[in-house]
């Protein structure tokens, strides 16, 4: 069982810690699974990439084109799935998010546009 961390903050800041740091450690884990499989995926595309450059090459273009549009797919899953988790993790510590950025910073010009006018 994981055991508790006191937040260098003061006690009163525990869940945002623990928060923070099981995203830490999700990230981390993330990353290093990425890694893991992204060595395993090079060795596959390597030994495929072997016995493709023994056949043909009539015969190996195709399925060297179908091998790697599936691994850049598995890629991007890997990423999405990735970047699905951050933000979740992210909305629930209530950092805004970079659409609502930008409706605030949208909100500010207007009323910088109206204020201006009020001042003429």
């Amino acid at each position: 069982m994981a055991k508790k961390t006191d937040s260098p903050d003061g006690p009163g800041n525990d869940g945002l810690w623990e928060s923070t740091n099981r995203i830490w450690l999700a990230g981390l884990a993330a990353f290093a699974r990425a890694q893991e499989e992204g060595n395993k995926l090079f060795d596959t595309l390597v030994q495929e990439g072997e016995n493709l450059q023994r056949r043909s090459p009539q015969q190996s273009e195709e399925p060297a084109g179908d091998f790697r549009q599936r691994a850049s797919h598995t890629w991007d899953q890997l990423g999405q799935v990735f970047e699905n988790q951050v933000s979740a993790a992210l909305e629930r510590l209530g950092v805004p998010s970079q659409r609502d950025i930008q409706a605030l910073a949208e909100r500010i010009e207007e009323l910088n546009r109206k204020l201006e006018e009020l001042q003429k």
